[in-house]
Protein backbone atom coordinates (compact mmCIF):
# COMPACT_ATOMS: atom_id res chain seq x y z
CA UNK A 1 0.00 0.00 0.00
CA UNK A 2 1.14 3.88 -0.98
CA UNK A 3 2.56 6.23 1.78
CA UNK A 4 -0.35 8.81 3.20
CA UNK A 5 1.21 11.28 1.35
CA UNK A 6 1.08 9.83 -2.45
CA UNK A 7 -2.08 10.81 -2.63
CA UNK A 8 -1.95 14.14 -2.92
CA UNK A 9 0.95 13.99 -5.33
CA UNK A 10 -1.70 12.05 -7.27
CA UNK A 11 -4.72 14.60 -6.97
CA UNK A 12 -1.83 17.50 -7.80
CA UNK A 13 -0.86 15.87 -11.44
CA UNK A 14 -4.36 15.03 -12.15
CA UNK A 15 -5.28 18.56 -11.05
CA UNK A 16 -2.24 19.67 -13.77
CA UNK A 17 -3.32 17.23 -16.38
CA UNK A 18 -6.88 18.78 -16.08
CA UNK A 19 -5.38 22.79 -16.15
CA UNK A 20 -3.03 21.78 -19.92
CA UNK A 21 -6.32 19.74 -21.28
CA UNK A 22 -8.22 22.99 -20.91
CA UNK A 23 -5.42 25.56 -22.16
CA UNK A 24 -5.16 23.49 -25.32
CA UNK A 25 -8.58 23.23 -26.10
CA UNK A 26 -8.81 26.97 -25.41
CA UNK A 27 -6.19 27.32 -27.69
CA UNK A 28 -7.14 25.07 -30.14
CA UNK A 29 -10.59 27.19 -30.40
CA UNK A 30 -8.73 30.63 -30.78
CA UNK A 31 -6.38 29.26 -33.66
CA UNK A 32 -9.81 27.92 -35.46
CA UNK A 33 -11.69 31.14 -35.12
CA UNK A 34 -8.21 32.80 -36.25
CA UNK A 35 -7.92 30.43 -39.67
CA UNK A 36 -11.73 31.19 -40.12
CA UNK A 37 -11.38 34.69 -40.76
CA UNK A 38 -8.25 34.02 -42.40
CA UNK A 39 -10.32 32.05 -44.94
CA UNK A 40 -13.09 34.27 -45.26
CA UNK A 41 -10.23 37.32 -45.75
CA UNK A 42 -8.96 35.16 -48.21
CA UNK A 43 -11.78 35.27 -50.22
CA UNK A 44 -12.54 39.21 -49.34
CA UNK A 45 -9.54 39.88 -51.69
CA UNK A 46 -9.82 37.13 -53.91
CA UNK A 47 -10.05 39.08 -57.49
CA UNK A 48 -11.13 36.37 -59.67
CA UNK A 49 -14.12 35.59 -57.23
CA UNK A 50 -14.57 39.26 -56.90
CA UNK A 51 -14.88 39.34 -60.60
CA UNK A 52 -17.40 36.52 -60.75
CA UNK A 53 -19.81 38.06 -58.67
CA UNK A 54 -19.20 41.68 -60.51
CA UNK A 55 -17.11 43.80 -57.77
CA UNK A 56 -17.57 44.18 -54.57
CA UNK A 57 -18.92 41.27 -52.35
CA UNK A 58 -20.68 40.76 -48.28
CA UNK A 59 -18.65 37.38 -47.60
CA UNK A 60 -19.47 35.16 -44.92
CA UNK A 61 -18.72 31.39 -43.64
CA UNK A 62 -21.77 29.04 -45.16
CA UNK A 63 -19.85 25.60 -43.11
CA UNK A 64 -16.73 23.97 -43.39
CA UNK A 65 -15.70 20.31 -43.14
CA UNK A 66 -13.26 19.29 -40.76
CA UNK A 67 -11.93 15.32 -40.96
CA UNK A 68 -9.23 14.04 -39.30
CA UNK A 69 -5.68 13.88 -41.37
CA UNK A 70 -7.29 16.03 -43.91
CA UNK A 71 -6.79 19.86 -44.69
CA UNK A 72 -10.21 21.93 -43.25
CA UNK A 73 -12.45 22.76 -46.63
CA UNK A 74 -14.06 25.89 -46.37
CA UNK A 75 -17.91 26.66 -48.19
CA UNK A 76 -17.66 30.70 -47.79
CA UNK A 77 -21.10 32.57 -49.66
CA UNK A 78 -19.87 35.69 -51.75
CA UNK A 79 -23.03 38.23 -52.36
CA UNK A 80 -22.51 40.90 -55.00
CA UNK A 81 -24.23 41.25 -58.27
CA UNK A 82 -24.97 36.98 -58.08
CA UNK A 83 -24.30 34.52 -54.98
CA UNK A 84 -21.40 32.17 -55.53
CA UNK A 85 -19.66 30.03 -52.94
CA UNK A 86 -15.83 29.63 -53.06
CA UNK A 87 -14.65 26.51 -52.06
CA UNK A 88 -11.44 26.94 -49.66
CA UNK A 89 -9.10 24.45 -48.72
CA UNK A 90 -6.88 25.20 -45.57
CA UNK A 91 -3.36 24.03 -45.13
CA UNK A 92 -0.43 24.23 -43.08
CA UNK A 93 0.55 25.63 -39.49
CA UNK A 94 -2.97 26.30 -37.69
CA UNK A 95 -0.81 30.15 -37.04
CA UNK A 96 0.31 30.25 -40.55
CA UNK A 97 -2.15 28.21 -42.79
CA UNK A 98 -2.21 28.50 -46.66
CA UNK A 99 -5.66 29.15 -48.78
CA UNK A 100 -6.31 27.51 -51.63
CA UNK A 101 -9.35 28.31 -53.61
CA UNK A 102 -10.39 25.17 -54.71
CA UNK A 103 -13.71 26.36 -57.21
CA UNK A 104 -16.83 28.51 -57.00
CA UNK A 105 -20.29 26.82 -57.05
CA UNK A 106 -23.65 28.62 -57.83
CA UNK A 107 -25.34 25.88 -55.65
CA UNK A 108 -25.80 26.50 -52.43
CA UNK A 109 -25.27 23.55 -49.57
CA UNK A 110 -29.02 22.87 -50.11
CA UNK A 111 -28.56 22.43 -53.62
CA UNK A 112 -25.78 20.19 -53.64
CA UNK A 113 -25.59 15.82 -53.13
CA UNK A 114 -24.10 15.94 -49.88
CA UNK A 115 -22.15 12.48 -50.67
CA UNK A 116 -20.31 14.39 -53.14
CA UNK A 117 -17.47 16.76 -53.37
CA UNK A 118 -19.21 20.74 -53.35
CA UNK A 119 -16.67 21.18 -56.95
CA UNK A 120 -17.82 18.02 -58.58
CA UNK A 121 -21.28 19.07 -59.05
CA UNK A 122 -22.95 21.87 -61.65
Amino acid sequence: MGKPWDWPIVVVVFVIGAVVVLIQGYRSETASVNEEALALEFVRTNSEVLQMVGGEAEIDLVSYTKSRGKPIVYDIGVRGNRTLYAIVEASGATMAPTFKLLCVTPLHLGQRDSSKHPCEQK
